[in-house]
């Protein structure tokens, strides 16, 4: 599954989280607009509500999450994938209010241990190659 979220709530970012409705493994997490407003996605009233939103998120997702924007005031266009996130993160802290719920900044080994994106690992089981190996499509026959 690919998550992502949009700044802005213009015909561009309405374009983009309707495009997610339709396909099966997108998903449009939310929009960061600059009021709250009535929107078809979670609404993020800042860029600091939506890195707690990904902060949140199990390793795996978080590896699959795209922040895009554009245009800005300049017509500059960008987007952040999940490795710029994090490297925010690791340069300006938790967003405001995360840090308050923690009684203030954590240390920089607690900040790379949220932003770390660890690869799933399956457990092993009956039918997986690591498995007991006598069931499931990787019986041997």
């Amino acid at each position: 599954m690919t998550s992502f979220a949009v700044v802005g709530a213009g015909w561009r970012a309405e374009m983009f989280w309707r495009l997610a409705g339709g396909l099966e493994d997108v998903t449009c997490v939310g929009a960061v607009v600059r009021s709250p407003r009535e929107l078809p996605v979670p609404v993020y009233t800042s860029l600091a509500d939506c890195v707690a939103r990904w902060l949140s998120l199990a390793d795996q997702q978080k590896r699959n999450c795209t922040l895009g924007w554009g245009p800005n005031a300049d017509g500059e266009r960008g987007r952040w994938g999940a490795v710029a996130i994090g490297a925010f993160v690791l340069a300006n802290g938790l967003p405001p209010e995360r840090a308050a719920e923690r009684g203030g900044q954590p240390a920089r080994e607690v900040l790379e241990r949220l932003t770390e994106m660890r690869r799933y690992e399956a457990p092993p089981g009956p039918g997986h190659p690591a498995g007991d190996g006598r069931s499931g499509p990787w019986e041997r026959r």
